[in-house]
């Protein structure tokens, strides 16, 4: 099991999808350098990462992220900036079914926001 957490949260999907494609991308790219960095952080450079990069495998991803705020929230707006960081981190192959089982997705409040990713080797993986 891989545990790692991010400072700040992934751009929600909402916000992705109405702004501009150059705004999106830049907020897509910050997110994944902030995964990189904080998984890299954690396992270092010689960790999981090199070990991973050419087949990590089937992977269940859970996502806990925790706000400074109570509001609701929409779980699956979260999901995908954090997907395309983790492929792009070398954490996933892919992130179609074929490559990732969606785990748990919760939310708490805190005195910081923050988001902690676990992966898990999937089921049958």
């Amino acid at each position: 099991m891989i545990r790692f957490s991010v400072p700040g949260t992934p751009p929600n999907l909402n916000s992705l999808i109405r702004d501009h494609w150059t705004k999106r991308r830049q907020a897509k790219a910050v997110w994944a350098q902030a995964v990189r960095i904080s998984y890299l952080a954690k396992y270092g450079c010689s960790g999981l990462v090199t070990e991973q990069t050419t087949d990590p495998g089937r992977r269940r991803v859970s996502l806990d992220l925790q706000f400074k705020s109570r509001r609701r929230r929409d779980p699956d707006n979260f999901l995908k900036a954090t997907l395309d960081a983790l492929v792009s981190a070398s954490l996933l192959s892919d992130d179609s079914a074929d490559w990732v089982e969606i785990g748990s997705i919760t939310f708490r409040v805190g005195d910081h926001v923050c988001t902690t990713i676990t992966l898990q080797e999937a089921d049958g993986g």
